[in-house]
């Protein structure tokens, strides 16, 4: 069977009839709306009232940089047909490791998607998302937790949160080093939980491994767009450094994305988004 869509690009038709009933004013605020211009144009509304202000960040107390090699000089090119080679997730891995031992305290990270966390989480030597993930020369699952103390035991916590282990992993109790090993040995993990009703405990597990004395911090793995990258503030030693691998572009050749890129060359063909009157 197919399927006829009535898809919607022009934002404005929405404004146009909240415009058209009269208002006397009409306020957009958010920390995302630059470039106010095309915006402007999106939305089909003159805005003859801006208000701009610069980040309370100031240039001298952040540090951006962009890594495009590991630690072994190996690309870190996070596009869609390179996000399974294994020689990119072991690269990010390994680097992951390196930057986890100059950064302190808490570090957010970042993925485009839940499947592209998870395959990055199992490539290095982490809980996968399916009943046997590993198996080793005995054909054994290899155990990829650290120990727990009892009061640590909740089967929730266990789905997304991973402490600190500096000892537990090495070359006499038979587990190999990997990146997921590396990486408990220098912090504590916490995962971002699909459902949002875990996302509490996990935030609660976050703060608890930052908070203790004892732990030289914690990552918090979580998507681009997903629960804890936006409304959510990490303050102070909860962020000391925020990675980004990847971002979730929509699929080039998506129908959806490329009568949208058409629309919005004709429309600057025409120098407006705004829909006609017709």
């Amino acid at each position: 069977p197919r399927t006829m869509s009535y898809w919607c690009f022009a934002p404005s038709l929405a404004m146009r009839e909240l415009s058209d009933l009269g208002l006397r004013s009409i306020l957009v605020t958010s920390g995302t709306l630059s470039p106010l211009l095309s915006f402007s144009l999106e939305l089909g509304l003159d805005f003859p009232i801006q208000l701009e202000n610069s980040h309370v960040i100031q240039p001298h107390q952040v540090h951006v940089r962009v890594i495009g090699h590991g630690v072994s000089n190996k690309l870190l090119k996070s596009t869609y047909d390179r996000r399974d080679n294994p020689e990119y997730l072991l690269e990010l891995g390994n680097t992951l490791v390196s930057l986890s031992k100059i950064i302190p305290d808490g570090v957010l990270v970042f993925f485009p998607s839940y499947g592209v966390m998870d395959a990055c989480v199992e490539a290095w030597g982490g809980p996968a998302r399916r009943p046997t993930w590993q198996k080793n020369n005995n054909n054994k699952q290899q155990n990829f937790f650290a120990k727990r103390g009892k009061k640590q035991n909740s089967s929730s916590a266990k789905k997304y949160s991973f402490p600190f282990a500096p000892n537990y992993y090495t070359s006499t109790n038979g587990t190999a080093a990997t990146p997921w090993t590396r990486l408990l040995s220098s912090k504590s993990i916490v995962l971002e939980p699909k459902s949002s009703s875990d996302l509490k405990d996990a935030l609660s597990e976050f703060h608890k491994f930052i908070d203790n004395p004892q732990s030289k911090g914690c990552f918090l793995m979580g998507v681009c767009r997903g629960k804890i990258s936006e409304g959510i503030d990490f303050a102070d030693k909860a962020a000391r450094a925020v990675i980004i691998t990847g971002l979730p572009f929509a699929p080039y050749m998506d129908p959806k994305v490329k009568l949208k890129r058409e629309f919005l060359d004709c429309a600057k063909a025409t120098h407006s988004v705004r829909p006609s009157g017709d």
